[in-house]
């Protein structure tokens, strides 16, 4: 997957029936560079090899994927069809934006059950510093988090963050453009702490998005055959049929080489990621 970014207009209620409509508008984003190696099982998407990547603003303030004038405390996204018992180790979360007041106040990346078909209990909570988010934010690479103790899930659950109002603290997750994810997979928490809606309701956003939270997810019987770091996600690394690349923007030109197992090239190919 790569992806390419270009500006789009939006009108959608939000919170409709309590706080009145509001209009929303998506910034264009640049990108540049940055890495952490690491290896995993596997890494999950409910976005296309064409969606293009948003950040979608609130003209009443902040931005639909965090901080906003409706006082929004958490954006998560749903994943199902999962192996039960499976165990998620960590997430990467691409920001469009963010800025710290400090270098320790930190926000909560979280997984929750799905089995009641809205994010349940709690099952990993991990902290990120807004200032680690923002040197990201500002490349743009993912935002890599690691759970100390992997959630194990069942077929359905949630994963993403958590956050709290803060003068100079702001997050704000990208998402794929409305209209390309049916069936629309981004969630928030709102200001109460207890109300879940789907950006698809009618009191939400109107929007029929994913968020660009991916999971790294391990089944119960799973190899490590999956490698990520800030700037990409390869999954499988050995497979006799289909590779997935998922390429950040920060990544200018990308050369890709495949060879079999004897260590024989059989595929060489530069892919440029702003294209």
């Amino acid at each position: 997957v790569v992806f390419s970014i270009s500006a789009v207009f939006a009108v959608s209620p939000k919170h409709d029936q309590i706080l009145g409509k509001r209009t929303i508008t998506n910034n264009q984003l640049t990108f540049n560079n940055n890495r952490t190696a690491m290896t995993v099982c596997d890494t999950l998407k409910n976005f296309s090899a064409t969606d293009t990547i948003s950040l979608y603003t609130n003209p009443a303030g902040g931005y639909v994927g965090g901080q906003n004038s409706f006082g929004d405390i958490g954006k998560v996204e749903k994943y199902t069809g999962v192996a039960a018992g499976s165990s998620v180790s960590g997430v990467l979360i691409l920001f469009g934006f963010a800025s710290a007041a400090n270098g320790t106040d930190t926000f909560s990346v979280k997984v929750w059950d799905g089995a009641s078909g809205t994010p349940g209990n709690v099952l990993a909570d991990a902290s990120y510093t807004y200032q680690n988010a923002t040197a990201d934010a500002a490349q743009p690479v993912f935002s890599v988090i690691s759970f100390t103790s992997p959630a194990i899930v069942p077929s359905s659950f949630f994963t993403g963050v958590q956050f709290e109002y803060v003068a100079g603290d702001t997050i704000a997750v990208t998402s794929s453009q409305d209209g390309s994810v049916t069936p629309a997979t981004a969630w928030e928490l709102w200001a109460d702490g207890t109300t879940w809606h789907s950006f698809t309701d009618s009191q939400s956003w109107g929007l029929a998005v994913s968020n660009v939270i991916l999971p790294i997810v391990c089944a119960p019987d799973g190899i490590e055959n999956v490698a990520y770091d800030s700037k990409f996600a390869i999954f499988p690394t050995i497979t006799s049929e289909k590779l997935n690349l998922i390429i950040t923007p920060a990544s200018d030109k990308v050369q890709i080489t495949v060879t079999d197992l004897s260590g024989s090239v059989v595929l060489t190919k530069q892919v440029n990621t702003l294209s």
